[in-house]
């Protein structure tokens, strides 16, 4: 049953991870500038015609999906820290196809945040 969890969990934290990934694209061609009341008007229009967001906006409800699955199968004190996972995979989605610049502070708590996922996954096992 564990590895059946960790499974289902690591399509939900990919599928959150690019979700993510595809959010940040879209925005990124979205002008957010205020000047007047009524741009809030064109900035949702924007955001909602703009195929990155809308597909990351599904991919998110997937996963919220996934994730409610899991829930009904272990114990929230286990499940809850592997979702930690999003910040390890969305640091290399974000190195890989957004071309951002991670530090080597960032990539160092993003190590930190792996091996506290991999202490809660070993105990689970013990």
């Amino acid at each position: 049953m564990l590895i059946k969890v960790i499974i289902i969990m690591l399509i939900g934290v990919f599928v959150n991870a690019f979700a993510n990934l595809f959010v940040a694209q879209g925005m990124r061609r979205v002008d957010t500038s205020i000047a007047k009341f009524t741009d809030i008007f064109r900035i949702i229009g924007s955001v909602l015609t703009n195929g990155r967001v809308v597909g990351g906006g599904i991919l998110m409800i997937l996963s919220f999906i996934i994730w409610l699955s899991v829930l009904s199968m272990a114990d929230l004190s286990f499940i809850l820290p592997l979702t930690a996972l999003d910040y390890i995979v969305n640091a290399f989605l974000a190195k890989l196809y957004l071309k951002e610049h991670v530090s080597a502070m960032r990539w160092t708590g993003t190590f930190i945040i792996f091996i506290g996922v991999l202490t809660i996954i070993l105990g689970e096992t013990v």
